[in-house]
């Protein structure tokens, strides 16, 4: 996801990605459930924020 914004909003963008993902994977019982987030500054002022649910 790209985008910018401030630190409240992308707070909020971390925070539903990570209560989507629990969401989700809720229902994998047979393997392990992982959730990676990472997020880096790309210029000045951008923000990229990567999810991937492995399950």
């Amino acid at each position: 996801i790209g985008g910018h914004g401030d630190r409240v909003q992308l707070q909020q963008v971390v925070l539903n990605l990570i209560l989507n993902s629990v969401e989700a994977m809720s229902s994998v019982e047979e393997r392990s459930r992982e959730l990676l987030i990472s997020t880096k500054r790309v210029q000045s002022n951008h923000n990229l924020i990567e999810a991937d649910q492995v399950s």
